[in-house]
């Protein structure tokens, strides 16, 4: 869902606020200009890290992305090849190819469907072997690569040819050259303006209060306000679904 700054602002005011209820002149102290340049830095790392970070189980879902290979209708963008290898080229720097710019933030959930519409892995991936990782050499191993038994999902970065570098997920693999696949992906949190000029962000519907409180935590941590910002961090763990780690 789409939020604009301006409420973003009196939100993060609020939380805060909250959290510091025995010093309530601290947001009346501080300069509102500086606080919103403060903020409108941090919100795309806030949204970041809680789309990042957060328990699948807690997403509403409405910032998913989905992409499909091959593509529908067919596109030399997303395609399986000889080796029954999926390929969904995410971005590409030539000005003419006609690739939609995905900026790759999380894997949500890839599937591979046979052409009856039945699943054909074994299990949904939503994890990213990076090309640099041992693993990835592994992939096409004939005997212990990944399979549809052991499905997997690469991304490879390719910058041999510079004016044609690009981006681009790998799916390991699929059973027959007519299979499809469905990959949900969340991309890198943006600035944008919309229609009325306002500043806007996009966050996750569920997880808009913990990305309030992880940037009120943020914006603490600017003003060396420790004790705060580590307060609104924990809340901000709970909120994303994730349990702190316990105390020795």
């Amino acid at each position: 869902m789409t939020y604009s700054l301006s409420t973003i602002f009196d939100d993060v005011r609020t939380a805060i606020d909250e959290i510091a209820l025995n010093d309530a002149t601290f947001i009346s102290s501080q300069d509102n200009g500086e606080m919103e340049t403060i903020i409108r830095q941090k919100a795309t790392q806030a949204a970041d890290h809680v789309h990042l970070n957060a328990d699948l189980s807690r997403f509403y879902g409405d910032e998913f992305v989905m992409l499909s290979c091959p593509a529908t209708p067919a596109s030399d963008y997303a395609y399986v090849d000889s080796s029954l290898v999926g390929h969904i080229i995410l971005n590409s720097n030539s000005n003419n190819q006609g690739v939609p710019h995905r900026n790759l933030l999380r894997l949500v959930h890839a599937m591979v469907y046979t052409p009856q519409g039945t699943e054909r892995w074994s299990y949904p991936v939503n994890a990213v072997i990076q090309d640099h990782e041992n693993e990835y050499a592994e992939l096409r191993d004939p005997y212990f690569g990944a399979s549809t038994e052991r499905p997997a999902v690469a991304l490879h970065r390719s910058f041999s040819v510079p004016l044609l570098s690009y981006d681009e997920l790998e799916l390991h693999k699929f059973g027959t050259a007519t299979d499809t696949a469905i990959v949900r992906i969340i991309e890198h949190a943006q600035i944008a303006t919309d229609n009325n000029g306002q500043k806007t962000i996009a966050v996750d519907q569920n997880l808009y209060h913990a990305f309030i409180l992880q940037l009120a935590a943020l914006l603490q941590t600017t003003y060396n306000e420790t004790d705060r910002a580590n307060a609104l961090f924990a809340l901000a763990t709970r909120e994303m679904g994730i349990e702190p780690p316990s105390q020795p």
